[in-house]
């Protein structure tokens, strides 16, 4: 016959608690990591964004400008891009202006000057006429980008587009501090539940240890043993079928001990039937010899 393995209760409480915990942890950080980092890339494209519509108008302006004669060719714009480079709480990658056709008017590399841009981003900004963004991985770099078009568009005419290039290094530097800010949290709210659970559980173990104890003791010759106070839970209706079984045992305790005694009384009566009969029969045996004598004698 196998042994079962013996878990106690409050080791599964804990163990399931434990589990719990660590499932609830786990989901309420990710979920919060996840709330707090789309949070961030959407102020980041936020202000982005805005920076964008700020210079489009100016930079449509300096384009007529230009058109007129009024200023120098690109002299101008520039000036705007140099102000995008400097923007302390952004970190600006690269900006650039375009034409109707995608060819660069003004960047932050004077080598790119005069560059053809037919990509989707830019492309898209000048022909729907709407800001376009997107978030993507340059090659052989391992930190993200926000690509940022905003049209240059005026009375139906567009004039091109305004492209920005922004790091996602400091926001990501963000949320890998945010991470091990709730990695920690996590964990200090797992330590707590485990050790609210253990309490809990042996809180609730206690009473079935005691009673299991009392039950232990419990033989024909301890009836009478003291149980906990009455509770009003399961434990509680758990003592008092224990008390009606021990106040049953007794009874049948006690009806035993009449039955043993009984018995043990029948067996003194027998045995002193057994002795009187013996006792007549060794008697009787030499009065029936006298008896007979003196019927001799008699006659």
């Amino acid at each position: 016959m196998t042994t079962r393995r013996f878990i106690s209760i409050k080791t599964q409480f804990v163990l399931i608690a434990m589990l719990l915990v660590a499932l609830s942890s786990t989901l309420w950080g990710v979920f919060a990591w996840k709330t707090e980092r789309n949070l961030l890339y959407s102020n980041l494209e936020n202000e982005g964004r805005q920076m964008l519509t700020s210079l489009s108008s100016p930079i449509i302006n300096a384009l007529l400008y230009e058109e007129m004669g009024v200023i120098e060719e690109g002299g101008l714009l520039d000036n705007f891009i140099e102000e995008i480079m400097k923007n302390s709480s952004l970190k600006v990658i690269s900006a650039f202006v375009t034409d109707q056709n995608g060819k660069v008017l003004a960047h932050n590399q004077y080598t790119e000057y005069g560059k053809q841009y037919n990509d989707l981003l830019t492309r898209a900004a000048i022909t729907e006429g709407r800001y376009q963004a997107s978030l993507q991985k340059q090659p052989g770099q391992s930190e993200s980008m926000l690509n940022m078009a905003m049209p240059l568009h005026i009375y139906q005419k567009s004039w091109g587009a305004l492209r920005v290039v922004v790091s996602t290094a400091p926001l990501e530097a963000q949320l890998q501090g945010l991470a091990k800010r709730i990695a920690a949290t996590s964990l200090a709210f797992f330590l707590l539940g485990m050790a609210a659970s253990y309490l809990i559980g042996r809180s609730m173990a206690r009473p079935l240890q005691r009673l299991s104890e009392i039950m232990a003791s419990v033989s024909t010759d301890n009836l009478l043993v003291e149980l906990p106070p009455d509770r009003p839970d399961e434990i509680g209706k758990l003592q008092e079928s224990f008390r009606t079984m021990l106040e049953r045992l007794r009874q049948s305790e006690a009806e035993r001990k009449r039955a043993v005694t009984q018995l043990v009384q029948s067996e003194k009566l027998a045995s002193l039937g057994k002795i009187v009969a013996g006792v007549a029969h060794e008697v009787n045996n030499p009065l029936g010899a006298i008896n007979a004598s003196i019927y001799n004698l008699e006659q």
